[in-house]
């Protein structure tokens, strides 16, 4: 089964501190570390090169089209209640809705690649 990687890029609001965008994104990608859900793992990169350098993505990683079904199950859809539960559910009791929305663009579910492994 080949893995599938789902591409999320982030931007800054445009009343953003950079500063405290930066210190957000450090705090989301520890977060990120501890989330461990079955067949799918999430991680915060930061472009390095290209035309994304500097710009923040959330990378994630299935094990396989069956895995993403299960929390993701129709394409451009909403997520399922156990994702929902298992990856959002923390993320909200750590009251970080607020500083989400006031510090990174109104995150659109439809922009975003899902990437097969071929090789």
């Amino acid at each position: 089964m080949a893995k599938i990687y789902s591409i999320h890029v982030l931007e800054p609001t445009p009343e953003a501190d950079p500063a405290e965008y930066e210190a957000f994104m450090a705090e989301v990608a520890d977060y990120m570390k501890g989330i461990q859900i079955e067949g799918w793992r999430s991680y915060l990169a930061k472009g390095d090169r290209g035309s994304k350098k500097g710009q923040y993505a959330i990378v994630h990683e299935f094990d396989s089209a069956q895995a993403r079904a299960r929390y993701y199950p129709v394409e451009d859809g909403d997520p399922t209640a156990e994702a929902l539960e298992q990856y959002f559910a923390p993320f909200e009791a750590l009251g970080w809705v607020d500083r989400w929305d006031a510090l990174v663009q109104a995150f659109n579910p439809n922009e975003y690649t899902d990437f097969v492994v071929l090789s």
